[in-house]
């Protein structure tokens, strides 16, 4: 007997954007890192750098059949210009990709250029997709 419960919905959206940026031939997602935590210093170095940080901003349960996180994909490189083709380039991927672990994509923030004082220049974008959650064995007392 299982028992549903929510996933950590950061793993599959990394997974998912490292194979669709590791596919690509644009010269400003080559290379690119996917992760769901900073490297150990406070801002990425050069050779950090593409960068994508995956958050959650969120998430609506209805369980047992849905989790729909709100994915924050933060989009370093080595100028302004770069970040946000790169943010444009994985949004575009993401919402237009092949059925995969993110399902129902939509858009709520599109591709946006920030600045963060401790990381640096940076383009955002932020989605909401549907996930199934996970089954797991039912412990019976």
């Amino acid at each position: 007997m299982t028992i549903t419960v929510p996933i950590d919905p950061k793993t599959p959206a990394v997974a998912l954007a490292r194979t669709l940026l590791a596919a690509r031939a644009e010269p400003y997602a080559a290379g690119t890192t996917v992760s769901a935590q900073w490297p150990e210093n406070t801002a990425p170095t050069n050779d950090q750098l593409p960068l994508v940080i995956v958050h959650i901003d969120g998430q609506a349960l209805a369980m047992p059949h849905t989790q729909r996180p709100n994915f924050r994909f933060q989009c370093y490189h080595h100028d302004p210009d770069q970040a946000m083709d790169l943010a444009g380039l994985l949004c575009g991927l993401l919402l237009d990709g092949p059925p995969g672990p993110l399902q129902q994509p939509v858009l709520i923030v599109a591709p946006f250029g920030s600045r963060d004082a401790n990381r640096g220049e940076y383009a955002s974008f932020t989605l909401a997709a549907s996930l199934v959650p996970g089954d797991v064995p039912r412990v019976t007392p």
